[in-house]
């Protein structure tokens, strides 16, 4: 490609003129527009540097609804778990403190109730079972990650966890404790051509930039110095620009405990190498084109069809006779040593006027 013009940025989000840490908007004084004809603009980060403060278990995805069951009494309620960075044993811990809590609570018309509850990891395979040991009333309590599956990626369940006394839940898949394994720099005012994503959700229009791999630890920093591939935008100017940082597990920006983070990126203007496209010439360069086309078409079918061909062509010679000029339009007659054209009765059409002249006056 050739590149009409380059422009590059150095962002830090405490610079930001609107907007969030995590959700910023910055404006340019000078709004940059395309220079070129058939030109486009596209976009490439060139290395980003965040501070490893955010909580693997958000505030987005920390609450669960909860069902208590005791015989023909029902009570749906929900729980919140604090937010903050676990091993797979404390996030279990944390379920069951938030779980005995609720238990002892108002869930009329269910009967409040101090369970016994042993939530374990298995360390070989990964894997948590929820077990209830005491409860008086006998109760029935049911987990519902069905509708927070992020939740429950940290307990290793992607179904509804429905437990009681002498019947233990089980996981369906080990359980992990940073599903948060990378983050995404995204930007929907740098609108993207054709990109989609299967990330959050499937098949959508993308507006990722930038993916940043999490390689340290809690309480560092997380630095990625590593060009990515351009992006190409539709974009014809560019002035209010909206970035705004995410994990792969939602569309949230993550909270960052007011430490900002940085990033610088480049938008260059490219002409694309003139081509030929299939669409013009799929036809024409077929080599098929004037060869007779097979056809599923019955014997007395290709007959009747043959017999309107040659019908349509017959009609098509009479007309052609019919519009042809005759001989006897024009007649020529020798007058002593000059020949003299005589045209015929018929109407000579008038020339075409020339714009530059009046109309003639024929009345």
């Amino acid at each position: 490609m050739t590149e009409v013009a380059k422009y590059t940025f150095h962002v830090s989000s405490s610079q930001r003129q609107s907007g969030t840490n995590t959700d910023m908007n910055i404006q340019l004084s000078q709004i940059i527009t395309r220079l070129a004809k058939g030109s486009h603009f596209q976009v490439a980060i060139h290395g980003i540097t965040i501070p490893f403060s955010f909580y693997q278990l958000s505030s987005d995805v920390a609450a669960l609804s909860v069902r208590v069951v005791q015989g023909a009494n029902t009570f749906n309620g929900s729980i919140t778990l604090s937010t903050g960075n676990y091993t797979t044993v404390s996030v279990l811990a944390e379920l069951s403190s938030k779980l005995i809590a609720f238990c002892q609570g108002s869930i009329s018309p269910c009967t409040s109730f101090t369970p016994t509850l042993a939530f374990a990891y298995n360390t070989t395979n990964g894997i948590d079972t929820l077990s209830m040991t005491v409860a008086s009333p006998a109760s029935t309590i049911t987990l519902f990650f069905s509708t927070n599956l992020t939740l429950g990626l940290f307990f290793g369940f992607t179904a509804n966890a429905v437990f009681s006394v002498g019947s233990d839940a089980v996981g369906t898949q080990p359980a992990v404790a940073n599903p948060v394994n990378y983050l995404l720099l995204r930007s929907p005012s740098l609108r993207q051509y054709k990109n989609r994503e299967w990330v959050v959700e499937k098949d959508v229009f993308s507006d990722i930039l930038y993916r940043v791999p999490i390689t340290t630890n809690v309480g560092t920093y997380i630095q990625y110095d590593n060009s990515s591939e351009p992006v190409r935008l539709v974009n014809d100017t560019v002035q209010t620009m909206n970035f705004y940082l995410t994990s792969n597990l939602s569309y949230t920006p993550i909270i960052l405990q007011f430490l900002s983070w940085s990033f610088y990126f480049t938008i260059t203007e490219v002409l694309e190498p003139v081509y030929e496209s299939l669409f013009s010439t799929a036809f024409v360069n077929a080599p098929f084109y004037n060869q007779p086309l097979e056809t599923d078409a019955s014997d007395a079918e290709k007959a009747l069809l043959e017999k309107q061909r040659n019908e349509a062509l017959m009609k098509l010679e009479v007309y052609k006779k019919k519009i042809a000029p005759k001989n006897s339009d024009v007649l020529l007659r020798r007058e002593g040593t000059g020949d003299t054209n005589i045209e015929s009765s018929a109407t000579k059409p008038k020339p075409r006027r020339d714009d530059s002249r009046p109309p003639e006056d024929t009345a």
